[in-house]
């Protein structure tokens, strides 16, 4: 539908043509606009670790391959291959999330803005508005602690809850305890002392967490933690040009090719060990990334008209035992 498939308003066509034209060219800057305030999608998207994706369906399944071939064996001259049937596979399903954000206009607003300066004000207003909005909220959602439920995507706060179900995968069902995230203590009760031996906790946290070449390349930590992790990086800080413009603004360090970043929401003395290179996803459906409906009219609304900025999104979580979760005392 073209921005002329709608009647305008009466005595403010040369107005609202304006308007229309101009949100027509905005549009297409505003395509793949996503840009999460957030340390962590600056890393994701410094690093190419979104996955942008054209074709989806109702939901994302991912192999999980928790049983080992049992066939695999030693053999010599003509042993008797095994051919014992392999029923090895189970599926984490993860539904993608869909946001909207609604843009409207009214014959009044066209009315009360028809010089050209005020006309791009109220354009520039409406843009920003929702560009931010939805940004806002995608952000939320994606540290925020939910399930993904076809409206919602899956938060990493849900992946990082020992014992939680995700993906549909129980880690208290008999067969499926190793799709958690580690739990570290010491011993198995005792905290790490945040004090005296934070170096000792974190180690021990990545031992816990690598797994066949692969161990977490992002932290986030809680006030005390990422105050303790300060004391021994700050002067040695190996951000390259282009990751500290991404990173400005963030309380994010960078130290052995791993980023460290403050996470308010956390408790003080908490700190989670994520593999976003292997174990997390983040998906975008690139056909809704920022992409608008055609305008219509506003039913019950007296001459206003509406068009609907839509995403689509999910996090896949492929291997939740390359995560970690570590309280110190």
């Amino acid at each position: 539908m073209e921005r002329h498939a709608l009647p305008l308003f009466a005595g403010t066509q040369d107005t609202e043509d304006m308007f229309l034209h101009t949100l027509h060219e905005l549009d297409k800057d505003l395509v793949n606009e996503l840009e999460v305030e957030h340390a962590l999608w600056a890393y994701l998207k410094t690093n190419n670790l979104i996955k942008y994706q054209g074709d989806i369906s109702t939901d994302i399944q991912i192999a999980l391959l928790d049983k080992p071939n049992s066939t695999i064996k030693d053999f010599t001259g003509y042993d008797d291959a095994d051919l014992t049937p392999q029923d090895a596979t189970s599926n984490a399903k993860y539904l993608w999330g869909h946001v909207s954000g609604t843009q409207m206009y009214n014959r009044e607003e066209m009315v009360k803005n028809s010089g050209k300066s005020r006309l791009l004000d109220l354009i520039e207003t409406k843009t920003t508005q929702l560009r931010e909005s939805i940004n806002n909220h995608f952000a939320n959602r994606l540290m925020g602690s939910q399930d993904c439920d076809g409206r919602s995507i899956l938060g990493l706060g849900r992946i990082m809850t020992p014992g939680a179900v995700v993906g549909g995968i129980d880690p208290a069902a008999s067969g499926y305890a190793y799709f958690d995230v580690h739990n570290i203590t010491k011993d198995g009760t005792t905290k790490y002392a945040l004090a005296s031996e934070y170096r000792a906790g974190m180690r021990k946290t990545r031992r816990e967490c690598a797994l066949n070449n692969k161990s977490p390349d992002v932290y986030f930590m809680g006030e005390d933690v990422y105050d303790k992790m300060c004391e021994g990086v700050e002067n040695k800080v190996q951000m390259t040009a282009a990751e500290a413009e991404a990173f400005k603004g963030f309380e994010a360090m960078k130290d052995n090719n791993r980023i460290y970043i403050y996470e308010e929401n956390l408790p003080a003395k908490r700190a989670w060990a994520m593999n976003f290179k292997d174990g997390i996803q983040v998906r975008i459906h690139k056909d809704t990334n920022f992409t608008f409906t055609p305008w219509e009219n506003t039913p019950n609304k007296i001459q206003t008209k509406h068009r609907h900025c839509l995403l689509y999104a999910a996090v896949v979580c492929k291997k939740r035992n390359l995560n970690g979760v570590i309280d110190f005392a």
